[in-house]
């Protein structure tokens, strides 16, 4: 997955984020991995993941 263009530039040089903008875009990829069919296991680890973005 490429965040580039929405959370830095495509130059390779990142810009200020709107830590609103970055919440909503982790909060938007927990509700897929809790809507996709995978295992338990294998979801649990993924949500736990993008948890540990938000603390960053």
């Amino acid at each position: 997955m490429k965040y580039s263009f929405t959370h830095g530039g495509k130059d390779g040089y990142p810009y200020p984020v709107d830590r609103e903008v970055y919440d909503h875009s982790i909060g938007t990829l927990k509700e897929a991995l809790e809507g996709a069919k995978l295992e338990r296991k294998e979801k649990y680890n993924a949500i736990k993941r993008l948890e540990g973005l938000i603390n960053e």
